[in-house]
């Protein structure tokens, strides 16, 4: 049984840490996530009212989508992501530590599917 527990306990990979900035990171995300659930839906709707030739239809759309831009909450919690992502990706795109990245992606990918 002991020989069993060690095994396993090796064969678990280690919790990986994420640094400070990933944590921010991903926590201002997820107080994004509803916005961007929201523009994301805007979106569609738009190009279907256009696809539609419903022009009234997407001028309307697109001033909701103008409202949830414009808000100074939302831009401060935007702005701030944009500060903190140099310190996440280099100038070329590659992480700086790829367990951030991998933290972050995942989050992305959970608020993406939780949208409606």
């Amino acid at each position: 049984m002991k020989r069993l527990l060690i095994i396993a306990l090796l064969a678990a990979p280690p919790a990986l840490a994420i640094s400070p900035e990933a944590q921010e990171f991903i926590e201002l995300s997820e107080k994004l996530a509803p916005v961007h659930c929201e523009k994301r839906k805007l979106t569609r709707d738009i190009a279907v009212a256009e696809a539609e030739r419903d022009a009234d239809r997407a001028k309307a759309l697109r001033a909701e989508f103008d409202v949830l831009a414009r808000d100074k909450q939302t831009a401060a919690l935007e702005k701030r992501l944009l500060q903190l992502e140099p310190r996440i990706v280099d100038k070329e795109g590659k992480a700086r530590r790829p367990e951030d990245l991998d933290a972050i992606n995942l989050k992305r990918r959970e608020a993406f599917y939780r949208c409606k």
